[in-house]
């Protein structure tokens, strides 16, 4: 059987000045590929409420998501 699937990394929410517009294009692209599923691998945003609306970017994807820790995912909590 044959899938297709999306991944990205690094999205940096908190460094990157276009990050928003990014993940949207990225979230677009896997919807209009038809992708199974999307996969973040790493360095998407720090858990603070005021990122929200990034979070919301990526939850706009139908199928499944998921989301790995990266090493600086962590910088403003534990």
């Amino acid at each position: 059987m044959k899938f297709k699937f999306a991944m990205c990394a690094d999205v940096h929410r908190e460094i990157m000045h276009d990050a928003t517009e990014r993940l949207c294009a990225f979230v677009q692209a896997a919807e209009k590929e038809r992708a199974a599923f999307i996969v973040c691998l790493g360095d998407f945003c720090h858990s603070e409420e005021g990122h929200r609306d990034f979070l919301d970017v990526w939850n706009r994807f139908p199928g499944e998501r998921h989301l790995v820790l990266g090493n600086h995912d962590t910088d403003a909590s534990d």
